[in-house]
């Protein structure tokens, strides 16, 4: 009987273990989020393609590509613009029209100038060729548009203001954040710090310090996380020591014979 209640016992520890260590369920997007995405979202037409950076072994083979411009379509969804007019899962991306793309902000930029039906012509290379693919610029379809929001929304929730692509430099006191909705520059200046807010498309949304003569915050109350979050960054970065200057070894007198 005691064996019995002993082997039990193990039993009852091991499913107890193994509940303790069972991941959490994702947690499910946060539906006001997608509510406040939904209106430009709706607005901005489809290209129907994904992209990611590219491998600097990729881009030795393009020799005539702009340093510092170009990407890597990752995938292009079935049926859609992109596809429809040629492209394919791995070209490299490098124009919009006559614009030359650095980075995935402008070229979202971009497509919200534009409107459906709207054609515009895509620079790409595909095996060292360079070409110039026209493509129809259509709706997204509203099944892909929410996933699309629910997927943004999922990973903004599991990322803090602190973490997301934040660049520090002590040395010139001036801090940047890059977040879906816009960019926050930060500068701080004989103990005064100022910020510039730009939205995905370039505006202007606030420049100027971040609190006023009684210390009150003048920043927009949306952007004031990230902004603390660049001012905690600037104050707590740890600094390298400074080199201390020893004084100079006494020379011994030689004593001539």
């Amino acid at each position: 009987m005691k064996r019995a209640a002993v082997l039990l016992l193990i039993a009852l520890s091991g499913f107890t273990a193994a509940e303790e260590t069972r991941p959490e369920p994702a947690k499910a997007p946060d539906a006001s989020l997608i509510k406040k995405r939904l209106p430009q979202a709706t607005k901005t037409p489809w290209l129907g393609l994904q992209i990611g950076p590219l491998p600097e072994a990729l881009r030795a083979h393009v020799p005539a590509l702009p340093p510092g411009f170009g990407f890597l379509v990752s995938s292009v969804d079935p049926d859609g613009p992109a596809e429809k007019a040629g492209i394919q899962a791995y070209d490299i991306l490098w124009k919009f029209d006559d614009q030359w793309i650095t980075n995935g902000e402008q070229m979202l930029a971009l497509l919200r100038l534009r409107n459906v039906e709207d054609e515009v012509k895509l620079g790409i290379y595909r095996e060292g060729k360079e070409l110039s693919l026209p493509v129809k610029l259509e709706k997204i379809p509203d099944e892909k548009l929410l996933a699309k929001l629910a997927q943004e929304a999922t990973r903004n929730q599991q990322r803090s203001p602190d973490v997301p692509m934040k660049e520090v430099s002590t040395a010139d006191g001036t801090a940047a954040i890059q977040a879906p909705e816009g960019k926050v520059v930060m500068n701080v200046s004989r103990g005064v710090a100022e910020v510039k807010i730009t939205s995905v498309s370039g505006s202007v949304i606030f420049e100027g310090p971040v609190t006023d003569a009684q210390g009150v915050s003048q920043v927009p109350q949306e952007w004031r996380p990230h902004v603390g979050a660049l001012q905690r960054a600037l104050t707590q970065t740890p600094r390298l020591p400074r080199a201390r200057s020893l004084p100079p070894v006494a020379e011994k007198e030689v004593t001539k014979e």
